[in-house]
């Protein structure tokens, strides 16, 4: 810390009224040496310490290697590498990259020492990260008791995604790099741009150049900030709110916004006690609606990508509940619901889809899947196809459409019964997955428990009541449906049909 802290110094960092001390809960933290009462700013860090990935390819301080480094891993070659920068995720690469680099050559010295060494150095080191962050556990470990409390949340399945998505990315980049870089390093610098990591918004922008920050990541989250940070001319302040005065002693916290203890956890590694900011479980929607079964499905699946208000996400997303009519108690978004509306219907019910453009307007509809899939697909035909649908002739060209035109139908409460009974069953089933796995909970923790455990338990259970409630909802929801006409109807007449087969 002593060598950090004069690097810093002369790199022209001015913290002249902060101490950087070791708290409990978080590595180290800022705190105030002397009483404050104004927005005076308590920190300034010089504008070549933030790191940025144009910075980086501009900056007279990164090494030839590591920019020879980015030439060879970041696509299209044939783009100038700042333009490459530009790119869709080539930002995130390249900060990851130069991490995963300076981390590399501080642990081998083979080469003399760079300029953002002693900043490496500073950063918690892998193990730290190994007992305290989501993405160390190993999903396919019986020995690992954290992530068996996973099992059946939405978490679990975020954390697969993600380890797969990095595994692909290392392969691909290790065979470009000039090092040996592990699977364990990439996790490792992944972890760390996220857990640190600023978006520099200006005024009318909504995200900003990410950034890592030397010095401006000892400040830690709280839910009452008592610390914003501003770009000023020269760099980034740190500066208290003018009308929150500050003791002396007093730990300088700043806000990493309004996020869910899921999000905190899997980004930052822990969660809040009554966290303000509501958690939701999400599901995929392809076991609902799986594209490959048929043409239908997939020029349904075509129709929703084609929605951009709000925009097309393949995830059902369960929230706290709403005073909506029918589902909105049972914490189902309005957008979820519409969805499942279409996952459900069929021509029965009135539901026509018809494609229209590519390079096979008079497709037949037979069930020839590959072509339909083809259709589908916008790379492989001259003409970007879209999808009309409508119900008992009428043109929806919207969710709000959607969910119109199935309340508008006479035997609306047969289909929302078909929705119900289906959340209702995933609802139990990641219940009963995440009690089933009851007996890893520990009685109580001790010096032995990793730290992780607490976190964990605490996001388990806010996920587990959500499930609760749409389990309890919707089966009240579905007693009622069934005690309706329109649906004592339907059914009479799908049994008599049975009786008659």
């Amino acid at each position: 810390m002593d060598t950090f802290l004069t690097w810093c110094n002369q790199q022209g960092i001015n913290y002249t009224h902060v101490d950087i001390k070791a708290t409990e809960y978080s590595g180290h933290g800022l705190f105030l040496s002397t009483a404050c009462n104004d927005s005076t700013p308590l920190v300034h860090i010089p504008s070549h310490l933030l790191i940025t990935s144009t910075r980086l390819v501009a900056n007279q301080t990164t090494t030839k290697a590591f920019i020879d480094c980015l030439e060879t891993t970041l696509q299209p070659d044939s783009l100038p590498l700042e333009d490459r920068l530009r790119l869709p995720g080539n930002e995130k690469t390249c900060l990851r990259l130069f991490l995963a680099y300076e981390i590399h050559q501080s642990r081998t010295n083979t080469q003399p020492s760079s300029f953002w060494t002693t900043y490496i150095k500073n950063l918690p080191e892998l193990s730290f990260f190994k007992e305290n962050h989501v993405l160390f556990l190993d999903p396919d470990s019986e020995e690992d008791g954290i992530f068996g409390l996973l099992q059946g949340t939405s978490m679990a399945s975020s954390i697969r995604a993600k380890q797969a998505n990095l595994q692909r990315e290392w392969q691909r980049i290790n065979e470009l790099v000039s090092w040996d870089l592990t699977l364990e390093d990439w996790i490792y610098a992944d972890v760390l741009l996220w857990s640190r990591v600023v978006g520099l918004a200006k005024d009318g922008d909504d995200e900003g150049e990410l950034a890592l920050i030397p010095f401006f990541d000892f400040a830690n989250h709280r839910m009452d900030p008592n610390l914003r940070w501003q770009l000023s001319e020269g760099g980034l302040d740190l500066v208290p709110f003018a009308d929150t005065p500050i003791a002396s002693g007093e730990e300088l916290c700043l806000s990493y916004g309004a996020k869910s203890n899921q999000e905190l956890l899997f980004l930052h590694g822990f969660t809040l006690v009554d966290n303000p900011t509501d958690g939701q479980v999400t599901m995929s929607l392809g076991p609902f609606l799986n594209p490959s079964m048929d043409h239908s499905s997939a020029l349904k699946w075509k129709w929703m990508q084609q929605q951009d208000d709000p925009p097309f996400k393949p995830i059902l997303v369960l929230a706290q509940p709403t005073s909506g009519a029918v589902f909105g108690h049972s914490g189902w978004t309005s957008n979820s619901i519409c969805m499942m509306y279409l996952a459900v219907l069929d021509e029965e019910d009135g539901l026509e889809l018809k494609l229209v453009g590519g390079t096979d307007d008079d497709y037949d509809g037979t069930d020839n899947i590959s072509k339909a899939m083809q259709q589908l697909d916008i790379s492989t035909t001259t003409t970007d196809p879209t999808v009309q649908l409508s119900i008992n002739g009428k043109d929806i060209r919207s969710w709000k459409d959607l969910a119109s035109g199935v309340l508008a139908l006479y035997h609306a409460p047969v289909v929302q019964l078909r929705v119900t009974m289906m959340l209702l069953d995933a609802s139990q089933y990641h219940l009963q997955q995440i009690l089933s796995n009851n007996e890893l909970l520990a009685e109580e923790t001790s010096d032995s428990t990793p730290p992780l455990y607490s976190h964990v338990v605490r996001y388990r259970e806010e996920e587990r009541a959500l499930l609760q409630q749409s389990v309890d909802v919707l089966t009240m929801v579905s007693e009622v449906l069934m005690e309706n006409e329109t649906v004592k109807e339907y059914l009479d007449e799908a049994n008599a049909e049975a009786d008659d087969g």
